[in-house]
C-alpha cells in the first residue's frame, strides 16, 4: 500500500469538495470502537459494518448525514468508513435501541476505506456532533486501495494483527485456507505491549490453518502462559489486552511429518528465542 501525507488537509476539506450540503453541520460523527464485547475493525474486515452500526442504544443519529469512522490500533488514528444518510429510524424492545435506516452515499470522495486520519478524540463519546472535531481530523494518509483481509503473502512474510487473523478465519478465504491446512509447521505470537514471544506448533490434518482458528476463537488458544497473561491484565474500556498480539510462522512442514518431528523443532526455536526463560512458553 502506498500513501500521501496530508499535513492540513482535513476530512472534511475533502468530503466538502462532495457538495455544498455536506458540511460539519450538517453531520453526526460515528466513532466507532471498542465497545466491550465487539471490535469494530474486526466488523469492519468482516464486511459487516454497515449493517452492525444500524442498532444503536439511543437516538444518535440526529442529522441528515452520518460519517463514520473506525479507531485503529494506534489510539489516535482512524479509518474512513464512509457518508450515509439517516432516513429515519424504527424503534424496538421499548424504547431501549434504535434501528437507523442509513443510506451509504457516493459523498465519500471514493476515500471510503482508504483515508486515514488524526486526531485525539476527548473523553468517550462515540457520536459527537460533525463541528466537534471538524479542524482537527487531519489526514494522515490515503490508501492505495481500501483497506481489507490481506492476500496471503507467502508463508515467510506472514504477520498478522488478532484483528486480521480473526477476520481471516471468518471469511475462510481459499487464499489462506489452502496453504496453511496444507503445511504443519512453527508458529509465533508476539506481544507487542512487552515484546514477549511464544512459539507453538502445529500438526495434524489441518496443520497451522486449524490451530490458527483455534486462536482465532480463544486468543490464549489453551496456552498456560498465554492464559495467564491474559487473565492478570486489568479491567477496562479499551480494546481487549489481546489486540496486542501478532502473528507469525517461524518454519513449515509437510504434513507426512511426525508430531515428535515438529516438537522437536518446536523446542529448537524455542531455544533461540529464549521464550522459555524470558517468554510465554512454559515448556
Amino acid at each position: 500500500m502506498s500513501g500521501m501525507n496530508r499535513e492540513n488537509l482535513t476530512l472534511f476539506d475533502l468530503l466538502g469538495l462532495a457538495g455544498e450540503n455536506l458540511t460539519p453541520e450538517s453531520c453526526k460523527m460515528h466513532l466507532a470502537c471498542w465497545n466491550g464485547t465487539v471490535d469494530p475493525l474486526d466488523v469492519y474486515y468482516a464486511g459487516d459494518f454497515d449493517r452492525w452500526q444500524l442498532g444503536q442504544r439511543q437516538r444518535n443519529f440526529g442529522r441528515e448525514y452520518v460519517v463514520s469512522l473506525i479507531r485503529m490500533p494506534a489510539r489516535d488514528r482512524w479509518l474512513f468508513i464512509g457518508v450515509y444518510r439517516s432516513l429515519g429510524y424504527e424503534e424496538r424492545n421499548e424504547g431501549i435501541r434504535y434501528y437507523y435506516d442509513l443510506e451509504r452515499t457516493n459523498l465519500d470522495m471514493g476515500l471510503a476505506g482508504r483515508c486515514v486520519v488524526t486526531f485525539d478524540r476527548i473523553g468517550r463519546q462515540s457520536y459527537p456532533y460533525g463541528e466537534t472535531y471538524a479542524t482537527q481530523m487531519h489526514v494522515a494518509e490515503i490508501l492505495a486501495e481500501p483497506l481489507r483481509v490481506p492476500r496471503f503473502p507467502g508463508f515467510n512474510r506472514v504477520r498478522l494483527t488478532r484483528g486480521e487473523l480473526k477476520a481471516i478465519v471468518k471469511a475462510s478465504p481459499d487464499s489462506w485456507r489452502v496453504p496453511l491446512s496444507s503445511m504443519s509447521g512453527l508458529y509465533i505470537i508476539v506481544d507487542q505491549e512487552t515484546c514477549l514471544q511464544y512459539v507453538g506448533s502445529a500438526y495434524g490434518e489441518q496443520g497451522l490453518w486449524g490451530r490458527w482458528c483455534e486462536y482465532a476463537k480463544v486468543a490464549h488458544g489453551g496456552n498456560k502462559e498465554l492464559r495467564r497473561l491474559l487473565k492478570n491484565q486489568p479491567v477496562g474500556d479499551g480494546p481487549p489486552y489481546e489486540n496486542n498480539f501478532l502473528y507469525g510462522i517461524l518454519e513449515t512442514a509437510d504434513l507426512r511429518s511426525t508430531k515428535e518431528d515438529v516438537i522437536e523443532r518446536e523446542s529448537f526455536w524455542k531455544e533461540l528465542l529464549g521464550t522459555r526463560a524470558i517468554g510465554l512458553n512454559a515448556n
